[in-house]
């Protein structure tokens, strides 16, 4: 028990419970948008409608994974400094987050291509595809691993790398967007250019929300890195 005092109870536990607390609260602003939009919008085609559904069961399941981690690292595991560096989720919320993100941003980047801007939502295409190949194979390496500091040794980079590519596309596609509804806008009537703005302030507003998110993110798995080898110099020293 005595080696308990040598890791980083804060730097750990801290960055999981900031993650399931943000995932919790994302999770209860999702239901209510999904609420708003199957009451509002009934006569959308079926596909749009199981398309949300399947966006909100796979971000629920993604917090019900975080949450198993936090609950086995504080709960169950309390009191076994070996069991801080053993995440069961960190196989399985890469490859959950990078579906949710995945069709969030292929519905936006379908748009995109219908406003007539091509090349750009090819461009979207593309890095979404990539992000989407990232995440799953950070989930599929994540399955040969027990823990997550040598995990993170390993293949960090590639955890960076798609959440880093998953914040450039949520910055690219609403300037994408409203350089298109920018030019919709000239030339339109007083009210349809009042709702133009509307919707340009929302797109940016949604752009910028998730791009910080996943800059958080990137900023709580390198503290989470570093709190790992922390504590697992101290738990095996030499």
């Amino acid at each position: 028990m005595s080696e308990a005092h040598h890791v980083d109870l804060p730097g750990i536990i801290g960055a999981l419970e900031i993650s399931v607390l943000f995932s919790a609260g994302l999770i209860g602003m999702l239901s209510v948008q999904t609420y708003i939009y199957y009451k509002n919008f009934e006569k959308d085609p079926l596909w749009i409608k199981l398309y949300v559904a399947t966006v909100w069961l796979l971000e629920f399941a993604h917090l019900i994974a975080i949450s198993h981690d936090l609950y086995a690292v504080t709960v169950t595991g309390w009191g076994n400094p070996a069991a801080l560096v053993r995440y069961i989720g960190i196989s399985v919320t890469p490859i959950l987050a990078g579906l949710v993100s995945t069709m969030a941003q292929l519905f936006f980047a379908r748009r995109i291509w219908i406003m007539g801007m091509r090349w750009a939502a090819i461009l979207c295409y593309f890095l979404i595809t990539i992000r989407c190949i990232a995440a799953i194979s950070t989930g599929g390496v994540g399955l040969t691993y027990n823990a997550i500091q040598p995990f993170l040794v390993d293949f960090g980079w590639l955890l960076t790398t798609y959440i880093s590519i998953g914040a450039a596309i949520d910055v690219l596609i609403p300037i994408f967007l409203c350089y298109l509804l920018r030019e919709k806008r000239s030339g339109g009537l007083k009210s349809t250019a009042s709702l133009i703005d509307k919707i340009m302030i929302w797109t940016i507003q949604t752009g910028l929300t998730t791009g910080i998110l996943s800059l958080t993110s990137v900023i709580l798995m390198q503290v989470v890195h570093n709190c790992e080898l922390s504590s697992h110099s101290s738990l095996h020293p030499g």
